[in-house]
C-alpha cells in the first residue's frame, strides 16, 4: 500500500507542477468546467488529501508492525528462558563431576608448558655451548695452524740463513797467506795454492821462461798487499784450474786485490770463462791504467823487452822470405808452419790443436812464433774449449 500511495502522490505532484505552467490539458480533462485557477486548486486539494491519507495509513502500519515485533520477541525470550532452565538442570549434575577435570587439565597443561620451556631452554643452552665449543675449536685450530705456519716460516728462514751462511763460507773464506809465489799466485796456510781470477801478471817463476818485464814489481806489490795476512777468498763458477790451483777473487780488508793489480798497471785483464763475474770491471781497470800510464803501461817501462821482441819478429820475417816452404797446413792438422807469424787463436777449433802447434813451434823454432801464449804461462789459446 505504501508503494501505491507513493506513486499516486508523485503523479499528482507532477501534474500539479505542470498545471502551473500549462493548464490547457487539464482544462480539456475537466471539459472546461473549471478555470485555470480551479484546476490548480483541485490538484492541490487532491495532493493534500493524499498526504493526509498516506500519513494516517503509514502511522497505523508502523505501530502494528512494532507491536507484532514486540510480541514475537517476547515469545522468543520466554522460549529461550525455558530452554536455559532445562539446560541448567541437565548440566547442574554434570558440572560437579567435571569441575575437577579442567583444573587438572590446566595444571597438566601448565606443567607441560613448563617442561617444554625447560626443554627449550636446555636445548638453547646446549646449542650455545656447542657453538661456543665449535668456535673455541676453530680458534684453537686456527691458532695451531698459525703457529705451525710461523714455525715453518722460521725453519725455512733458518735453513735459508744456514744455506746462505754456508755458501758465504764456501764462497767467501778467510785464509792466511804464508807465501806469494808471483804477482797473481799465492800459497795459503792450509797448503792450498790460489790463482787470481780474471787477471794475468808478468811471469817471474816460469820454468821455461825468463823473468818478464814488470814481473818482479808485480810480485813485490802482491807481497806488500797479502803476504802474512788473512785474506777473504771469493769463488766464481770453477773451483780449480787444471793445475789444481784454487780459482778465487782475493780481498784484503776493503781492497779488491785482483782489481787493484790491474788498475795500477801490475797486471793485464785476462778472461777465463766461465769465471767472468768481474771481467768488465777488470777491462775498465786496464783501460784506466793504460790511459794514465801506470805500471807496465808507463812510457819506457818495458822498452828493452819490446825491442827484443821486434828484433825476433824481424829475424823471423827474414827467414820466411828466404825459405821456400809450402803454405802452412790447416789448423786442424797435426803439423804447424813455424816459419812466420801466420796464425792466431781463431784459426784453431780446440785448445789441444793450438797447444800442439805452439809446442811444435817452440821445439822447432825455439819461440812462440804465432804468439799463441800471450800470458807466457805455457798454455796456448786458453779461451778455446
Amino acid at each position: 500500500m505504501n508503494t501505491i500511495f507513493t506513486l499516486l502522490f508523485l503523479i499528482l505532484l507532477i501534474s500539479f507542477i505542470v498545471s502551473l505552467f500549462r493548464p490547457e490539458p487539464f482544462l480539456l480533462l475537466f471539459k472546461n468546467k473549471l478555470t485555470k485557477g480551479g484546476v490548480k486548486i483541485a490538484l492541490g486539494l487532491i495532493i493534500v488529501f493524499f498526504l493526509v491519507a498516506f500519513g494516517i495509513t503509514s502511522d497505523y502500519s508502523e505501530e502494528d508492525k512494532k507491536e507484532e515485533k514486540v510480541a514475537g520477541l517476547q515469545n522468543e525470550v520466554e522460549q529461550l528462558k525455558e530452554e536455559n532452565e532445562k539446560l541448567k538442570g541437565e548440566e547442574a549434575g554434570a558440572t560437579e563431576d567435571s569441575v575437577v577435570e579442567p583444573e587438572e587439565e590446566e595444571k597438566e597443561e601448565k606443567e607441560e608448558d613448563g617442561a617444554k620451556e625447560d626443554e627449550d631452554e636446555d636445548a638453547e643452552e646446549k646449542q650455545n655451548e656447542e657453538e661456543e665449543d665449535i668456535e673455541e675449536e676453530a680458534e684453537e685450530e686456527q691458532g695451531e695452524k698459525e703457529e705451525e705456519a710461523d714455525e715453518e716460516i722460521e725453519e725455512r728462514r733458518s735453513e735459508e740463513e744456514a744455506q746462505e751462511t754456508g755458501e758465504a763460507e764456501e764462497d767467501s773464506q778467510m785464509q792466511k797467506v804464508i807465501k806469494v809465489i808471483d804477482g797473481d799466485t799465492i800459497k795459503l796456510e792450509n797448503g792450498g795454492v790460489v790463482r787470481y781470477i780474471g787477471i794475468d801478471t808478468p811471469e817471474t817463476v816460469h820454468p821455461s821462461k825468463p823473468v818478464q818485464c814488470f814481473g818482479e814489481e808485480a810480485s813485490k806489490k802482491n807481497k806488500e798487499l797479502v803476504e802474512g795476512k788473512e785474506v777473504r777468498l771469493e769463488k766464481d763458477i770453477s773451483d780449480t784450474d787444471k793445475y789444481d790451483r784454487l780459482l778465487r777473487y782475493v780481498y784484503i780488508g776493503d781492497t779488491f786485490v785482483n782489481d787493484y793489480l790491474v788498475r795500477n798497471g801490475y797486471a793485464h785483464s785476462s778472461s777465463y770463462p766461465p769465471d767472468v763475474k768481474y771481467q768488465d770491471q777488470f777491462n775498465q781497470a786496464e783501460e784506466e791504467a793504460r790511459e794514465n800510464k801506470r805500471g807496465l803501461w808507463a812510457d819506457g817501462a818495458c822498452e828493452e823487452e819490446e825491442e827484443a821482441e821486434e828484433e825476433e819478429e824481424e829475424e823471423e820475417e827474414e827467414e820466411i822470405e828466404e825459405e821456400t816452404a809450402p803454405p802452412p797446413a790447416p789448423a786442424s792438422t797435426s803439423s804447424c808452419d813455424c816459419s812466420g807469424n801466420t796464425k792466431n787463436c781463431s784459426d784453431f777449433s780446440t785448445h789441444d790443436e793450438a797447444q800442439a802447434c805452439y809446442e811444435s813451434c817452440l821445439s822447432s823454432a825455439g819461440t812462440d812464433v804465432h804468439r799463441l801464449d800471450r800470458d807466457k804461462d805455457g798454455e796456448a789459446c786458453e779461451s778455446l774449449p
